[in-house]
């Protein structure tokens, strides 16, 4: 053991020791002459005696790759080795997963995306490079958010005999690392390898999170052959897959994985969001029997390369629109065709590619798949950085998820960087798309003016996109600009829209003249025609709103009811419901629906208002007054959470013999009402109704 303070080889100061890794003891140093931190790691006495380690260690000083620690030197001091690397500042995964809980699928693909390029990049070298320990303590999270693997078992790029004397990590170590069946037996307690094989058994439990899975107790006859052959045999390049995968499970799941392999519970049994395809990488590179795996990085690299390809969705999609996708390949490929170069080729397939991946996110987009789309679109945008198209289709599905202020952010960033190339026509066109889905964000926050300004901008981009003229018109209505938003719509009318838009169209018309029943009938129409998303989304809030001037609540309910059901459905209708609800008095079913708006993400003060009325008015008013005092911390600034509050308590002391009523907590919450009132400079009849009841408790000599 080296001591604090020492220095090796003129150049490394031992700082702390750091722990124990797979391979040894390991420090934090100082490079005196870069000065920087480093980690220097004492290689355990098993990898001793390797001959002509320092020539040998030259394949690791060569290593340089983003998602590895760079080796700095090899040291042989008095008979012991050491090796000199990065120190990577950050947290790993294990103390992430325990501080923050598992992760969600689009972080954790990334970070497997970088992982499986490490491991590409280690498994081709010569000779290839094992890491033998990968697990999540060996796994950074550095704070720019990328991924290094760090603390790789140098001994294994030495001697291929030493690969059956590796460390083993319980849990992320594949059966083939423990040394024979007796350690196996011993390390994990097994004492059923060979006890009711064939016999599963399972059992549902439930995790720390609450979350169900089904646990196989029993090991079966196929799993226990599987050990027999493999336990024993020595890691390589298919070990690094199994434990890296093991890794994904524990991330993606919280989960520790188990040395009984067989009461590991597949990925796909978690109550988690994890498209087909990751599930799919998941349980293969995590298959008992090595040769069912991925044979080795590169073979891991390509698999997350083409991960959209996994998707059953994708797959089908693809054959029903090979037509169209011929058609769109030609239209790429026109002018090229006497082109046969191989780059020219590869520029080809990666175009073809492109558009094939944007056609199926569309389609998980259209079918509700937000995060399966997501994937896809980064695929396409990997292929094509420069090409407007993904950038368009990302707008698209932040503004569906109804991330508006994210669309917004979104589309100014690609706008003004610019992140795309706008060389042609088309592609100036296509810019327009992203300014009109901003358009449409504003226009949801009902932020009239900015809504109009991109629109505006929108049509400057492309004065031939009908749909563009139409939006103009809703905005410049809803800013009451009646006059040239009919002419907007006149104009919208004059450029061939399909029968969807017409009848939108129409219905707008009808809604700015006041005619609620006939522009109800026309958006009902738009809605049995169309396909798009915008038009549904469109049609739905006017549509609501339509039946809401009408004070045709029955109509209005049996309406959203059916479409809540739909796959598109937007957050916004489960609102439209519980308010159609509170307006027709049916308090429970609006509390119901008002509660899971909340539980959605929706955070405005009037549903937590109308959520605590509905309780008020079913009589519960202990829930009516959690429900005011919650909205108290989170809104300190509204006086009519306070004002609520104190009619909440005036009818609670109402209940109670004269004798027993105390209006003072009633007339703290008026005092504090009163003050945030008249800083708000509003006209609230309510509050006069409050100052009259506080004068009346006075009166009545309850209060001071």
């Amino acid at each position: 053991m080296i001591r604090q303070g020492e220095i090796l080889n003129n150049t490394y100061q031992i700082l702390d020791e750091l722990g124990s890794g797979g391979g040894g003891i390991i420090y934090r140093a100082r490079h005196l002459r870069l000065n920087i931190d480093v980690v220097v790691k004492q290689v355990k006495d098993e990898a001793k005696g390797v001959q002509s380690v320092i020539s040998e260690a030259d394949v690791l000083k060569r290593l340089h790759h983003t998602y590895l620690p760079r080796v700095y030197d090899f040291l042989e001091i008095d008979g012991e080795i050491y090796t000199v690397m990065d120190f990577i500042a950050g947290m790993d995964l294990r103390k992430a997963v325990q501080t923050n809980g598992y992760y969600p699928q689009d972080l954790v693909l990334n970070w497997a995306r970088q992982l499986a390029e490490a491991l590409s990049y280690l498994h081709s070298s010569e000779p290839p490079i094992i890491h033998g320990d990968i697990k999540p303590a060996n796994i950074m999270l550095q704070p720019d958010g990328s991924i290094c693997l760090i603390d790789f078992n140098v001994s294994l790029v030495f001697d291929e005999n030493k690969r059956k004397l590796t460390s083993i990590s319980e849990g992320f170590s594949p059966p083939e690392q423990y040394r024979n069946k007796m350690m196996y037996d011993k390390m994990t307690g097994n004492t059923q390898s060979r006890v009711n094989a064939g016999n599963l058994t399972q059992n549902v439990f439930t995790d720390n999170s609450g979350r169900s899975y089904t646990d196989v107790s029993t090991i079966d006859e196929e799993t226990s052959q599987i050990l027999e052959r493999t336990v024993g045999r020595g890691i390589d390049e298919r070990s690094d897959i199994y434990s890296l995968g093991a890794t994904l499970y524990y991330v993606l799941t919280g989960v520790k994985p188990s040395s009984h392999y067989w009461e590991n519970p597949p990925i796909t049994q978690y109550d988690i969001k994890l498209s087909e395809g990751f599930s799919h990488i998941i349980l293969k590179m995590m298959a008992l029997d090595p040769d069912e795996r991925y044979q080795n990085g590169m073979e891991l690299k390509a698999a997350f390369d083409n991960i959209y390809e996994l998707d059953s969705v994708y797959r089908s999609y693809r054959h029903r629109n090979s037509v169209r996708t011929f058609l769109t390949t030609l239209l790429f490929l026109g002018g090229v065709g006497l082109c046969v170069a191989g780059g020219i080729t590869m520029k080809r397939e990666t175009d073809i590619d492109y558009v094939d991946e944007l056609l199926v996110a569309d389609q998980e987009i259209s079918e509700g798949n937000y995060d399966d789309a997501e994937i896809i679109i980064k695929e396409a945008m990997r292929k094509r950085p420069k090409r407007v198209e993904a950038y368009v289709s990302e707008t698209k599905r932040l503004y569906m998820t109804e991330d508006y202020d994210g669309v917004i952010d979104y589309g100014m960033a690609a706008i003004n960087g610019p992140r795309f190339d706008v060389k042609t026509e088309e592609d100036q066109k296509s810019s327009g798309d992203i300014v009109f889905l901003m358009g449409n964000a504003y226009y949801e926050m009902e932020e009239y003016s900015d809504a109009v300004s991109c629109f505006k901008s929108a049509i400057e981009r492309n004065k031939d996109n009908g749909d563009y003229f139409r939006d103009y018109a809703a905005a410049l209505a809803k800013e009451g600009n009646l006059e040239d938003a009919l002419k907007c719509l006149e104009s919208a009318k004059k450029m061939g829209l399909g029968k969807d838009s017409i009848y939108m169209i129409e219905a707008e018309v009808s809604y700015i003249k006041g005619d609620y029943s006939k522009a109800a009938e026309d958006f009902t129409k738009a809605m049995e025609y169309t396909k798009d998303p915008i038009i549904r989304r469109r049609s739905v809030s006017f549509l609501s709103d339509c039946y809401n001037r009408l004070d045709d609540y029955t109509s209005q309910i049996q309406f959203l009811e059916k479409y809540i059901t739909q796959p598109d459905a937007s957050k916004s209708s489960v609102l439209y419901l519980a308010t159609a609800y509170f307006n027709a008095k049916q308090f429970d079913k609006a509390a119901e629906m008002f509660k899971k708006s909340i539980d959605s993400g929706d955070i405005q003060f009037e549903t937590r208002i109308n959520l605590s009325t509905c309780y008020n008015e079913m009589g519960q008013l202990d829930m009516a007054e959690n429900i005011l005092l919650e909205t108290a911390k989170d809104y300190p600034e509204r006086y009519e959470t306070y004002r609520n509050l104190a009619f909440l308590e005036g009818q609670k002391q109402m209940k109670l013999p004269n004798e027993q009523r105390n209006y003072y907590t009633m007339n703290d919450y008026y005092e504090k009402a009163k003050i945030l009132y008249q800083e708000s400079g509003a006209q609230d009849n309510d509050m006069s109704v409050l100052e009259k009841d506080i004068q009346r408790a006075k009166d009545g000599k309850w209060i001071n």
